[in-house]
């Protein structure tokens, strides 16, 4: 029998249809009784939820035995090479050349990673097409994603997804900035889910007005301008810095003992504190404000051949210890 279930009068009319005709009757009585049985009873109930848990399962393993041979490398390592990778790891071919026979030399206790703003997609395709010996983290999207790599499969960690979401709301956001006409959004491939990209210019008062604004609604972000025109805003959690000091945390490799190489603004967190810093020669205007500061080494020699440099000065490869002081 059909009903409309928001027609009262239909409901009572099938059911004194029901009750008037005993073939009815009996027959939905048996169907009713059988069917409980079949699927509300508590046998019934558990192997529907256990066969549903066993592809839940199916799936979580397969990405466990992906992950663990990732994880235990990064559990192995001691240290850690991080570099941006515009105007930084690339930009010169033949420093670049230098820094990937460096890197296949070392040894597997030193990781090599990279934090970019770019999507993790862009960010894989780039550094393959230059022929980068390819990282086991990329953190991408300006610090909004870790991605882990294993024999060039991705796997994103799901643990910084859950750590920056707090608080963050990127619709409030998108509305409220609509209001500052400086303000130009970017294409929409190089927006993300924990991340607002715009491109303005570096008039003063600029960002203290997109930072005025975010406060006066009482919303936490992390407002980051870099190579004079690229805004982007990120949960209040996430950065370059602040994904790499996760990554520390996560596996256990000493801030001491990681080594960070940048050339402009979305740089200068993971540059600043108790890292290694190194700021390659062809750094931008933004980063001069690091100058004098402790464990921020400023290198004469450009893009990859800056890493190098830096790695030398902090005589990072033969340090196991990670006690340099200057």
């Amino acid at each position: 029998i059909l009903i409309d279930v928001s027609d009262t009068k239909n409901i009572s009319a099938a059911v004194n249809k029901i009750l008037d005709t005993d073939k009815l009757w009996k027959e939905f009585s048996e169907n009713g009784m059988k069917n409980v049985k079949k699927y509300y009873t508590w046998e019934a109930h558990t192997k529907s939820y256990l066969k549903e848990l066993e592809k839940l399962v199916a799936e979580v393993k397969d990405k466990s035995d992906t992950f663990a041979p990732v994880g235990r490398k990064l559990l192995d390592m001691k240290k850690l090479i991080v570099s941006d990778i515009d105007h930084t790891l690339l930009g010169d071919d033949n420093s670049l050349r230098q820094f990937n026979t460096l890197l296949n030399k070392i040894s597997p206790e030193i990781g090599f990673a990279v934090a970019t703003g770019r999507t993790v997609d862009s960010a894989f395709e780039v550094l393959k097409k230059n022929n980068v010996t390819l990282p086991i983290v990329i953190i991408s999207s300006v610090g909004s994603e870790i991605y882990y790599n294993y024999k060039s499969e991705l796997i994103y960690s799901t643990g910084w997804h859950a750590h920056i979401k707090h608080q963050w709301n990127r619709g409030k956001i998108f509305e409220l900035l609509k209001q500052l006409k400086f303000l130009q959004y970017q294409e929409e491939e190089n927006q993300r889910e924990f991340k607002i990209s715009y491109y303005t210019s570096d008039k003063p008062g600029n960002l203290q007005k997109v930072n005025e604004l975010l406060l006066n609604n009482k919303i936490k972000a992390n407002i980051i301008f870099s190579h004079g025109q690229f805004l982007d805003i990120l949960p209040y959690r996430a950065s370059k810095g602040k994904a790499i000091r996760y990554l520390s945390y996560r596996w256990n490799i000493p801030h001491e003992n990681i080594l960070v190489a940048g050339d402009s603004g979305n740089d200068e967190e993971m540059l600043k504190g108790d890292l290694m810093g190194v700021v390659v020669g062809n750094y931008m205007p933004e980063l001069e404000s690091l100058k004098d500061t402790r464990r921020v080494y400023f290198s004469k020699k450009n893009y990859a051949g800056g890493i190098i440099d830096g790695i030398e000065y902090y005589n990072f490869l033969t340090n196991t210890k990670g006690d340099f002081s200057e």
